[in-house]
C-alpha cells in the first residue's frame, strides 16, 4: 500500500515538474512556466500572440487532463483502501458470528446432555419407589395411610419425570 502511495507521489511530481509538449500543425513545442520551447530553442517572441495563446490554452488542457487522471487515480486508491478495509471488517463480524453460532450451539448440546441426565436420574429414582412401593404392598407391611403416602410420592414422582421428559423433548 505504501508502495502505491509512493508511486502515485512520484507521477504526481513527475507530471507537473517536466515541460508540457504540445503538437499544434505537426510541429511539437514544450511549454515551461511561460515560455514556450521547440526542441532546445526559446520561440516564445518568435510565435504570433495566436499561436501563443492557443499552445498555452492546449498545455492548460493537458495540465486539466493530467490532474483529473490523477485525482481520479487517487480516488480509486482510495475507495479500494476503504472496500479492503470493509472486507476486513465483514469478515470479522463474520468471524465473530460464527464463534457466537459455536457457541450457542455448544450451550443448546450442553443443555440437552443435563436435561437428559436429568430425566436418567428421575426415571432410576421413579423405578427404584415403583419396585419399593410394590414389594412393600406384597409383604403387607403397609397400613392404608402409608399406601395413600406413597401413592402420593409415586404421583409426584411421575409429574417431575413427565416434566423431565418434555425440557428433554423441547
Amino acid at each position: 500500500m505504501k508502495l502505491i502511495q509512493l508511486t502515485l507521489i512520484f507521477l504526481f511530481i513527475s507530471v507537473f515538474s517536466q515541460a508540457q509538449k504540445v503538437v499544434t500543425n505537426g510541429v511539437v513545442y514544450e511549454v515551461k512556466n511561460n515560455t514556450i520551447y521547440k526542441g532546445e530553442t526559446n520561440v516564445t517572441d518568435t510565435l504570433s500572440k495566436e499561436q501563443q495563446k492557443n499552445i498555452f490554452h492546449l498545455a492548460n488542457q493537458i495540465n486539466k487532463a493530467k490532474k483529473e487522471a490523477l485525482e481520479a487515480e487517487k480516488d480509486m486508491e482510495r475507495k479500494r483502501e476503504e472496500l479492503e478495509e470493509n472486507r476486513d471488517e465483514l469478515e470479522k463480524s463474520v468471524s465473530k458470528n460464527k464463534k457466537k453460532e459455536i457457541k450457542a450451539r455448544e450451550k443448546a448440546l450442553k443443555l440437552e446432555k443435563k436435561a437428559h441426565k436429568r430425566f436418567l436420574k428421575l426415571d432410576k429414582k421413579y423405578q427404584k419407589a415403583q419396585k419399593k412401593y410394590t414389594r412393600l404392598l406384597k409383604k403387607g407391611k403397609l397400613s392404608p395411610v402409608d399406601e395413600e403416602n406413597w401413592l402420593k410420592k409415586l404421583e409426584k414422582m411421575q409429574k417431575k419425570l413427565e416434566r423431565a421428559k418434555e425440557k428433554l423433548t423441547d
